[in-house]
């Protein structure tokens, strides 16, 4: 069972950086904002690309967890979490890591402004009239969930062709990863391979090495509402972690939007990318 309540909230954005292309130094991979669990002080990833409320990132058997209450941006919700949370604890349990999914956010509106390094929160809905935002859609894949979605845009390039693309902030190091080699070759026109334009490089999983290509793109990507992403940093990695419920052509990172304001409308299906004002 969860209840959430909401009010106006924001906070700071606290970013994890880490080196992703090797030689190229540390950049922002991950983005966490302060959250209360059961009272204590913790911090949690931001992660438009899950669903649900809260993602514990421990295993844990289902019938030995216990109530706790997750808070953060003026939003509360009971939830189910694993079973060395306690009530009296002073600071955050060791080893407790979590993740805010889409349905943590699904009674109002979240803007995740990068270049003022600030997440805020308003209950209800600030997009259903704006005439600059954009529709999206609200896929429900995972059946083991307990609710909540994928927001899933559109990606229209200089041809007319529209592909599909999900909006994910748990991948923010990245700007475009393509989902599949026949992705990267729609939208580079490129082999995935070394050569000009292209660079190559390794990542390590589970003690393997994932062959990586990225490339700077000179192709617009359409938004939508004189919306775009030019000169985007497009990249493709060998492997097949994530398997969406439909056919997607990429995830969408942060990668490109340092400059920028995200705005997520939940109750209206609609959000909104704009360059963010200098403070």
């Amino acid at each position: 069972m969860a209840s959430a309540c909401a009010a106006p909230g924001s906070a700071r954005i606290e970013w994890i950086r880490a080196e992703v292309v090797p030689g190229e130094g540390p950049v922002n991979a991950a983005l966490f904002v302060p959250v209360k669990l059961n009272g204590m002080e913790c911090k949690a990833q931001l992660d438009t690309g899950a669903p649900g409320i809260v993602h514990f990132h421990q295993s844990f058997e289902r019938d030995a967890a216990r109530p706790a209450v997750v808070e953060a941006l003026g939003i509360r919700h009971e939830i189910q979490g694993p079973p060395n949370l306690a009530a009296d604890q002073l600071s955050c349990p060791k080893g407790i890591r979590l993740s805010l999914g889409n349905q943590f956010f699904e009674q109002g509106t979240l803007t995740i402004d990068l270049k003022q390094e600030q997440v805020r929160f308003v209950s209800g809905s600030t997009l259903a009239n704006d005439g600059k935002a954009l529709p999206f859609f609200y896929p429900q894949w995972d059946l083991n969930s307990s609710g909540g979605g994928h927001v899933v845009i559109e990606l229209g390039d200089s041809q007319g062709r529209k592909r599909y693309a999900m909006l994910d902030t748990g991948a923010a190091s990245f700007g475009i990863s393509a989902l599949s080699a026949a992705s990267w070759r729609q939208l580079t026109g490129k082999e995935p391979a070394a050569g000009p334009g292209v660079t190559s490089y390794g990542v390590s999983s589970w003690g393997k090495t994932i062959p990586c290509y990225r490339v700077r793109s000179s192709t617009r990507f359409d938004l939508g509402q004189e919306q775009a992403l030019e000169n985007a940093d497009l990249s493709y990695c060998e492997t097949a972690s994530f398997k969406p419920g439909q056919q997607l052509a990429a995830l969408i990172g942060l990668r490109n939007f340092a400059n920028h304001a995200i705005t997520i409308d939940y109750p209206a299906r609609r959000w909104r990318i704009a360059e963010a004002s200098a403070q």
